[in-house]
């Protein structure tokens, strides 16, 4: 019996999304990276390209509408400022979420989230 990889997505592959995490995942046997989304459209085709993800959106609100049912997890790293606008919607999607800290900006949008 095979085992099935992990279908993973990643909302902002900036910086750290990219560098420090769509790297590493991309290269794990047991996880497979279905999709992306990133505000800016050039960069997302382009991280897609590269690391071989088949499917690009340009929020996380549309990806979680398609990918819902397909995705086992979202990789959000974002600056901490946005964990408060992009975490909730996740959360209420019932997706497993890995972000980074410090998770917000103020104590209300760490309560809220």
């Amino acid at each position: 019996m095979s085992e099935q990889k992990v279908r993973i997505a990643f909302v902002g592959v900036g910086s750290m999304g990219q560098c420090a995490h769509l790297k590493n995942y991309a290269t794990l046997p047991e996880c497979e990276v279905v999709a992306l989304a990133e505000v800016k459209e050039e960069l997302g085709r382009n991280v897609a390209a590269k690391y071989g993800v088949p499917r690009v959106y340009r929020d996380a609100a549309e990806m979680i509408a398609k990918e819902k049912g397909a995705i086992d997890g979202i990789v959000a790293s974002q600056p901490f400022n946005r964990h408060g606008i992009i975490v909730p919607g996740i959360l209420k999607a019932g997706v497993p979420v890995f972000t980074e800290k410090p998770l917000a900006a103020s104590v209300q949008v760490g309560e809220r989230i």
